[in-house]
């Protein structure tokens, strides 16, 4: 971020656990949100972040329910980028 960050024009945006690009769902990993936040905001960044999830170590819930996880932690981590309550 600090040597790149002022010619970010997107993100996308995935957790893990530290063992690869996992594509997990935001906090279902080991990545630090807040930290996250703080280093996307002191470059100014005011773009449109993406998740870049799939869906392993989601196989035992339905498409459905997964987009809806999805949902919710999409709606989670706005909230904490908009500096709210979550």
């Amino acid at each position: 971020m600090g040597k790149y960050g002022l010619r970010l024009l997107a993100l996308h945006l995935h957790d893990n656990d530290g063992n690869g690009g996992q594509h997990l769902l935001p906090f279902d990993g080991t990545c630090d949100w807040r930290v996250i936040k703080s280093e996307i905001a002191n470059v100014g960044y005011t773009w449109s972040i993406a998740l870049e999830s799939m869906n392993i170590g989601y196989e035992g819930i339905l498409p459905f329910e997964y987009l809806c996880l999805a949902y919710v932690r999409a709606k989670r981590l706005e909230a904490l980028f908009l500096n709210e309550q979550v």
